[in-house]
């Protein structure tokens, strides 16, 4: 799991503002899969307190309005076909850290897995 936070910090810190932005467009469907997350939490893992889901709670409303600022300004500032490339390319890392990180926590949470792989 290391990498995958690493990897996302050292993308966002070697690029340029509007790319570093560009790989935050995940967040555009964050708001509706947090819902369902947290009333799946609620129900599956019911002792996760529930100041422990507020943060979720709150980022929802916040998720929304954040990715609709992101793309306006990525819209906005990636006039050039090499920077729209850029910006593509670096959503496309985003995802492929965002599977590596749940690559992570499936061999981490697997029947017998070693405590220490979930640094991995």
């Amino acid at each position: 799991m290391r990498f995958a936070c690493d990897a996302y910090v050292s993308l966002v810190r070697d690029s340029s503002l509007v790319v570093a932005v560009a790989s935050s467009l995940t967040e555009f469907f964050a708001p509706d899969l947090m819902s369902r997350r947290i009333a799946a939490w609620e129900q599956h893992y019911p002792f996760v307190d529930a100041a422990g889901l507020a943060y979720f709670r709150g980022r929802v409303p916040r998720a929304r309005r954040d990715s609709e600022e992101a793309v306006a300004f990525v819209v906005a500032e990636a006039r050039t076909r090499e920077v729209q490339e850029a910006c593509v390319a670096a959503l496309i890392r985003k995802t492929e850290i965002l599977w590596h990180l749940l690559d992570c926590l499936s061999a981490a949470s697997a029947p017998g897995a070693d405590p220490e792989a979930r640094g991995a």
